[in-house]
């Protein structure tokens, strides 16, 4: 029961959709220690997608253009939260598009496991098998 609680999605998210074009998602939330951005893009001649987050200690805007994109862990200590923010939103997208191939990485050596139970969790009920190897991921459509 503690593991299904942790992926569900905080009442007080924030999650917002951008754009949802044929090419291209994008979206935000914060989670009160960061700011997140995560894009999905079209790759390829196929239908191949690739997922890609920005961690922010702060909104970017036009007058604040001093927030850079952090490469480290930003929010670590609310990891499970940030997971279960963003679960639904993929499988929003993989309802939507039905997409052959995804693929995503892990920059920091210490999300791999994370990285490794998630996608054990959620890719076989989507009807994906899973490549993975040296932090980058591949889901493939059964």
């Amino acid at each position: 029961m503690l593991l299904k609680e942790l992926f569900k999605e905080p009442k007080d998210s924030d999650f917002k959709w951008h754009q949802k074009k044929s090419d291209m998602w994008q979206g935000s939330f914060s989670t009160g220690e960061a700011y997140f951005e995560m894009t999905i893009n079209k790759w390829g001649f196929g239908d191949e997608w690739d997922i890609e987050f920005r961690a922010y200690e702060s909104e970017p805007t036009p007058a604040k253009n001093s927030s850079e994109p952090q490469t480290g862990i930003v929010g670590n200590k609310q990891q499970f939260k940030v997971f279960a923010i963003v679960i639904p939103r993929i499988k929003e997208f993989i309802d939507k598009n039905k997409p052959s191939k995804i693929s995503f990485s892990a920059k920091e050596k210490s999300r791999e496991k994370l990285y490794n139970k998630m996608i054990g969790r959620f890719a076989s009920k989507w009807g994906y098998k899973v490549l993975s190897g040296n932090g980058e991921y591949e889901l493939v459509r059964k």
